[in-house]
């Protein structure tokens, strides 16, 4: 059985999607499998329709990174906001599609055939 390298959580409630946990194994990271799972976990919950909110750890710059390529905006700063007593970012997105480069696309033979027969 393999091991889990990538894990996303969040949720839905009363209109607001909240994105709880998103953890990349560190041999597994610079792949773009953070920003995969945030772009589905984040679609999925409804991002299009519902402001979304997280914190990040003011010490992950690539993880605030990707949220901010993402339309997140930081709205302020959660001091002693973790269990070791680190300080953490209030970020927050407006309801909307993501950024069109960050989009998942379909494998070649997922796509649909459009007829022209360019397959392009």
């Amino acid at each position: 059985m393999g091991a889990i390298v990538a894990l996303a959580a969040g949720c839905e409630v009363a209109g607001e999607v909240s994105l709880t946990n998103l953890a990349v194994a560190a041999h597994m990271r610079g792949r773009g499998l953070g920003r995969r799972m945030a772009v589905e976990l984040l679609t999925r919950l409804g991002v299009e329709r519902y402001p979304a909110f997280l914190e990040v750890r003011t010490d992950n710059t690539a993880a605030q990174a990707l949220y901010l390529r993402l339309g997140f905006i930081t709205v302020g700063l959660r001091k002693r906001y973790n269990s070791d007593g680190s300080d953490s970012l209030a970020m927050v997105r407006q309801p909307g599609p993501l950024p069109p480069l960050l989009l998942p696309s379909l494998p070649p033979s997922r796509r649909l055939d459009d007829g022209d027969g360019d397959d392009a």
